[in-house]
């Protein structure tokens, strides 16, 4: 879909790469203190309180699942236009 719509739009050359990883607990702390991650997550929340809420979320729910880490898949796009 994604390159459908670059070729739609006049880019001739368009590469892409996929890549599955793991995500620890820790790193999805210290996204949780980005501010667009925050207001993405939590819209209207100041950012303080989301912080420190998504902080203790991603440890509470690593624990009740059992998990250390997640895994996510990376997609980059590389396109070119003519």
């Amino acid at each position: 879909e994604y390159i459908d719509s670059l070729k739609q739009t006049g880019f001739d050359k368009v590469e892409t790469t996929s890549q599955n990883v793991l995500i620890s607990l820790d790193a999805w702390r210290d996204l949780g203190q980005y501010w667009l991650f925050i207001e993405g997550a939590l819209p209207g929340v100041p950012l303080a309180f989301g912080a420190s809420a998504l902080e203790k979320a991603v440890y509470q729910a690593g624990q009740e699942l059992g998990l250390t880490e997640v895994a996510r898949t990376w997609l980059q796009i590389i396109a070119i236009k003519a």
